[in-house]
């Protein structure tokens, strides 16, 4: 007698770099390994959002695609946060140097670079109206709760809504409000979110890591990136301590990118197909390990 066996992907944050959440979805199917159980935080919320409202990873791919080259995608202004200087540093993007001096350039009253209806065109572009509860595979986006601090994993509610919230990067774009609490990016508190995998019956976890490396950056030489690259350290760290709890983690070799490269979208893609079919052997194998079977590529809506 085989066990039926919930398999769970937890897609992590990386803005752009997680456009190969997509590339390895798709590898997951050529493989015929069924998924029971998605759970997203910031971009990985997003692109496992719109494949479970669909079940249809080619429309996904798609729909990507013509947004980011689109006239859509230039009303976000996501495309002016390109830069050769540090690349995720926040603290970067509003600075200057005036005499040999570093300035910040932040009126004290601003909460974020970027207003919130920017974030709203991209939900609203790529994903369908609806429920998490209605999604035809058990979904569930991750955002951090700005004012405990602790992980909040949606179960129900607007798909749209929460995954805003998920993907509230902190100081590009304002907190959301919903259902009476105030939400930031979910990579805060839960950058790979394996434990709300867990928590939701996977009895295997895929993780996929597009984090950064940092061999990919230069040493600091001055305050500002001393403090980006701290920050980092913490956050890599953290991503380590989420995927020792996984079963398989998938780590595609998008570190390179900047996280507003969007217009790489079929290099990304590509890169996730690619380190996805490294590792569906051992998918494989840990599934008959455990006493399971892989079915034929039969994906059956879940419970919520």
């Amino acid at each position: 007698m085989f066990k039926k066996l919930k398999i769970g992907l937890a897609l992590g944050s990386g803005g752009a770099r997680g456009l190969a959440h997509i590339g390895v979805i798709k590898a997951l199917e050529k493989a015929n390994i069924p998924i029971h159980i998605i759970t997203g935080s910031s971009i990985g919320a997003l692109v496992g959002g719109m494949y479970a409202q669909t079940l249809d990873i080619d429309d996904v791919e798609k729909k990507i695609v013509s947004f980011f080259t689109g006239e859509e995608y230039k009303k976000t202004g996501l495309h002016l946060f390109r830069s050769e200087m540090q690349p995720e540093n926040f603290f970067g993007q509003v600075a200057r140097k005036t005499d040999g001096e570093l300035i910040i350039q932040l009126d004290r009253k601003r909460i974020s670079l970027m207003k919130h209806d920017r974030i709203g065109i991209i939900m609203d572009s790529l994903l369908g109206e609806g429920l998490i509860e209605n999604t035809r595979v058990k979904f569930s986006p991750v955002a951090t709760n700005l004012e405990t601090g602790e992980i909040v994993v949606f179960r129900s509610g607007s798909i749209r809504e929460s995954i805003k919230a998920s993907a509230a990067i902190p100081g590009f774009l304002p907190p959301i409000e919903y259902r009476h609490l105030v939400l930031v990016d979910g990579s805060v508190s839960a950058s790979i979110p394996v434990e709300p995998a867990l928590g939701l019956g996977a009895d295997i976890v895929i993780a996929v890591n597009v984090s950064r490396s940092l061999d990919q950056e230069p040493m600091p030489d001055n305050v500002i990136d001393i403090l980006f690259r701290t920050n980092m350290i913490t956050s890599l760290r953290n991503d380590m301590m989420a995927c020792e709890k996984a079963d398989v983690v998938i780590k595609p070799q998008v570190g390179h990118y900047h996280w507003a490269q969007f217009d790489k979208f079929h290099e990304l893609i590509a890169e996730g197909e690619k380190y996805a079919s490294a590792g569906v052997d051992l998918v494989k194998k840990i599934i008959k390990k455990r006493g399971g079977k892989l079915p034929n590529l039969e994906f059956e809506k879940e419970p919520n």
